[in-house]
């Protein structure tokens, strides 16, 4: 299993905590429970899956209408040849929990905040020039990146690929 960073993160923002008495998480999502399961379920296929297929199976749950209907999971994770169980599995377990609060803690520490979504963050590192043109022709701006990393006399193989890292603040429902 491919455990390497995807190119593709979905985030979201939370509001999250721990529960000092129990030590468990808490989270209140901007658009309820709903999106929070849904930015688990994401969190988990990204954990469990490698970079191709939790991409591919993120994108087909945004494009359904629904990233967060059951239904929707299942088709998406039929057409892509994934075991949702797995994910299902680590979504409502603990693990599913450390995944969505590190997510949170990362969205939380982008400078500056996140304001905007969708907010594209290249090389960990936001600008503002980069996410007007990433909205506008978001391949194009990878191309680019992937082009200076070359020209920079690095060799680009599937795991430098990742260290273009993508942060997609995305809302997943709509208001």
């Amino acid at each position: 299993m491919n455990k390497e960073k995807p190119l593709l993160c979905h985030i979201s923002r939370r509001t999250y905590w721990a529960n000092n008495d129990t030590g468990e998480w808490n989270f209140t999502c901007q658009h309820g429970p709903r999106e929070c399961y849904g930015n688990k379920v994401h969190a988990c296929a990204i954990s469990l899956l490698d970079q191709r297929k939790s991409t591919e199976f993120i994108v087909c749950t945004m494009q359904s209408g629904d990233a967060a209907a059951d239904e929707n999971l299942y088709k998406c994770a039929s057409e892509n040849h994934v075991n949702f169980s797995d994910i299902q599995h680590c979504s409502e377990s603990e693990k599913g929990d450390e995944l969505l609060a590190s997510n949170g803690y990362r969205t939380t520490s982008v400078k500056p905040p996140i304001r905007f979504v969708p907010t594209v963050i290249f090389n960990d590192s936001y600008n503002q020039s980069m996410q007007d043109m990433a909205l506008k022709n978001f391949s194009s701006v990878v191309d680019f990146l992937i082009k200076e990393n070359c020209k920079s006399g690095q060799s680009i193989t599937r795991s430098s690929m990742t260290n273009i890292f993508v942060l997609l603040a995305l809302q997943l429902f709509k208001v």
